[in-house]
């Protein structure tokens, strides 16, 4: 008789339930906690690390500095892989937000150099005019872009820096050994 009166939907099995489907309630004590995952150094967190003030730079320097290991993962970020079938990526990408200047003199930058790397002899900041290159311009002061300078041996890239921050440019790095 109490079977006589339960409804044929009630009798069917219920379909199982998906638990990736399953809504889960939000606690308000933990609303505040965002995702954890890191994908490693971007040029976002990175810049963003420099306007927050948490990259500290060395007493008496103008400038901030950069691992190898940030400016790789940048570059690597930062490919554009056209192409197929073991060709090699298409660089530099159009607009980077980073700008790296080898201030070694012209014969060791063709002889070897970081990809995507532009020649620009220290002797060029000693110059009284002109300076600057457009392109070099088009980097200096911009939200979002930086300019890395390096040398094979730190100390040409940090007296380089020295003199740009000097000559107005905040967003200068320097590639650490």
């Amino acid at each position: 008789t109490t079977m006589s009166r339960i409804s044929s939907a009630a009798r069917r099995p219920k379909p199982p339930l998906d638990p990736l489907q399953k809504v889960i309630p939000k606690n308000p004590k933990l609303a505040h906690i965002g995702p954890t995952l890191d994908t490693g150094p971007t040029v976002a967190k990175y810049l963003a690390k420099v306007e927050a003030g948490l990259l500290t730079k060395r007493k008496d320097e103008l400038f901030k500095r950069m691992k190898p290991r940030v400016m790789g993962s940048m570059i690597y970020q930062n490919m554009d892989e056209e192409g197929a079938g073991g060709e090699e990526p298409v660089f530099p990408p159009k607009s980077l937000p980073y700008l790296i200047l080898d201030i070694r003199e012209q014969e060791y930058y063709e002889a070897c150099h970081i990809k995507g790397a532009r020649s620009y002899p220290a002797a060029m900041l000693s110059r009284a005019m002109n300076y600057f290159t457009p392109e070099i311009y088009s980097y200096i002061n911009k939200e979002g872009r930086m300019i890395i300078m390096y040398d094979e041996e730190e100390r040409g890239a940090v007296r380089a820096a020295n003199i740009m921050a000097q000559k107005g440019v905040d967003n200068i790095f320097v590639l650490n050994d």
